[in-house]
């Protein structure tokens, strides 16, 4: 930290007075007890600045945190000043937060190398386990399978711990129980539900109490394991067990999926009926009103599909693609060729623009649009573009999906 005038405090006084400051969680007055101090190999002088650093990190001053956390691992590498290095990015990564002179991939390094060097000589990590997985399911891009394998490394530490060396550490049960949630949800991205179903059903026991994962929530990954299981029954009565149980008033998360649950045994008409009732259209999200959508095409209303499609492209934007797709085979399905052109077009626009890839479906559809218009060299020309996609990927299909239409 930059030379000022020193208080004439001596670093034992500041550790007395941090730790009654801290006792009471003020945070402000903590840090402002390293303004002047410079960094020393005195070790009372780096339990000072450890004790500032984690002050600013709590007031997510997540820059100050890492100017100060950095150079004292540095000076003297220790398993929970790496841990405190690695937390600071993790926050700053989950939340979004843009830190100064720091990029998004130096957080992400930085994160990955000081969590690993926190796990070293850690009898049971729990926690640093718990955190990659939830940088994996959440930070990175489609790592459902680190995430699941971090998730169950930290469910199996903790449960190796004997109940003798658990008791002294029962801070480590509320990691323990977000490692069972998210390595349910992880489970279920990855089509294992059989195993999301292990995962949460322990939760549910585990956290009965405690509540460390909101109640909703739990009984809606239960119910959500169900329904991919093949078993709607059951998932519609945690789904109304999750409308009754504590968490966040909202539960239009919870009403969508008890009306695809419905959906899924053949009830459309009853599907919507219940969005309809539960959900008005004045809050309805995005995926609330393409599942909409989805309803009325499939009970053959397919005017009012293509209005709820086109009322949900205000305000969509993560899955805008796929709704342009359907409002394209819509167009399509009903020979109105020049707007189904219109969406596919606009669709391969926004994914070559957002995420520099070449959407299959909304190809497949413009290559029927081309044939069905006679414009045969553009049609060759898509149907080499859908190919060059499949070998690159080794997922075949867009061609045969685009000949069954």
């Amino acid at each position: 930290m930059p030379s000022a005038l020193q208080s004439p405090l001596t670093d034992a006084q500041r550790l007395a007075a941090i730790g009654q400051l801290q006792s009471r969680k003020l945070w402000a007055e903590v840090a402002r007890m390293g303004e002047g101090l410079e960094l020393t190999a005195d070790r009372a002088r780096m339990e000072v600045l450890d004790s500032v650093a984690f002050a600013l990190s709590r007031l997510k001053r997540h820059a100050d945190a890492l100017d100060l956390m950095e150079p004292l691992h540095a000076a003297a590498p220790t398993r929970r000043r790496a841990g405190a290095v690695a937390y600071v990015c993790y926050d700053a990564l989950l939340g979004g937060v843009q830190v100064r002179g720091r990029s998004t991939d130096q957080l992400r390094d930085t994160f990955l190398a000081r969590v690993k060097e926190q796990m070293v000589g850690d009898p049971a990590p729990v926690v640093a386990l718990y955190r990659r997985g939830t940088f994996h399911a959440k930070v990175e891009a489609a790592r459902d399978r680190e995430a699941l394998e971090d998730y169950e490394a930290a469910i199996a530490a903790y449960e190796a711990l004997d109940a003798a060396t658990r008791e002294p550490r029962h801070q480590l049960l509320k990691p323990y129980v977000k490692s069972l949630y998210g390595a349910a949800r992880s489970a279920l991205e990855l089509r294992q539900p059989q195993r999301a179903k292990r995962h949460i059903a322990r939760c549910l026991r585990v956290d009965e109490r405690t509540n460390h994962v909101e109640p909703v929530f739990k009984l809606y990954v239960a119910a959500k394991a169900c329904a991919d299981a093949g078993d709607p029954a059951r998932a519609e009565r945690g789904l109304r067990l999750a409308l009754q149980a504590g968490g966040p008033p909202d539960r239009t998360f919870v009403h969508h999926k008890l009306a695809e649950v419905r959906a899924a045994q053949g009830d459309a008409a009853g599907a919507l009926d219940w969005l309809e009732k539960n959900v008005p259209p004045a809050r309805r999200p995005p995926y609330v009103q393409v599942t909409v959508g989805d309803l009325l095409r499939s009970l053959g209303r397919i005017d009012d599909a293509i209005r709820a499609w086109e009322s949900a492209l205000f305000r969509d934007r993560e899955m805008r693609h796929l709704t342009l797709c359907r409002l394209g085979e819509a167009h399509l399905e009903r020979k109105e060729l020049g707007k189904a052109r219109h969406r596919f077009e606009e669709a391969l626009r926004l994914r070559r623009k957002r995420d520099e890839v070449t959407d299959r479906r909304a190809a497949a559809g413009l290559l029927e649009v081309a044939r069905a218009e006679g414009r045969t060299d553009e049609a060759a020309r898509l149907e080499a573009e859908l190919k060059e996609l499949e070998h690159a990927t080794g997922r075949p299909g867009a061609i045969r999906a685009a000949r069954r239409r």
